[in-house]
């Protein structure tokens, strides 16, 4: 099992959340898969090869969950950290002009580094827009 495959089995959300009572609202990170592969054709000879990972954003906020992914095939599978992806989102929120407050999603985008041995990097950058 890859060693990443562990940990994400084990831990398989990674929360951020503020003290009980503050107004802001708490983010998570969902069923993440991560994957690669090397198909070798000969001792001396390298086939197809592909990574590709996967999760799910949650933010309170948003009533809409955002999905984001990405596959590489580079020569080793490797997800280079200078490359941004866009996640996918719909807006979300209540009525214009309603007594409810409503907060839609702007943009989410993440970076992915796995350039060094046994070392996973995922960043994701998300904003929000809330309106009372």
């Amino acid at each position: 099992m890859h060693p990443l495959s562990i940990l994400l089995t084990t831990v398989p959300q990674i929360s951020l959340s503020t003290a009980t009572g503050a107004d802001f609202p708490s983010l998570s990170i969902e069923n993440i898969r991560f994957s690669s592969y090397y198909l070798m054709v000969s001792p001396s000879a390298q086939g197809p090869r592909q990574g590709l990972i996967d999760f799910t954003i949650i933010n309170s906020a948003v009533e809409v969950a955002i999905t984001c992914s990405a596959k590489n095939s580079n020569s080793f599978a490797i997800f280079n950290p200078s490359t941004t992806y866009e996640c996918d989102f719909a807006p979300a929120g209540g009525e214009e002009g309603g007594d409810d407050d409503w907060c839609w999603s702007n943009s989410a985008t993440f970076n992915f580094d796995t350039t060094k041995q046994d070392v996973y990097n995922l960043t994701v950058q998300m904003s929000w827009t809330c309106e009372k």
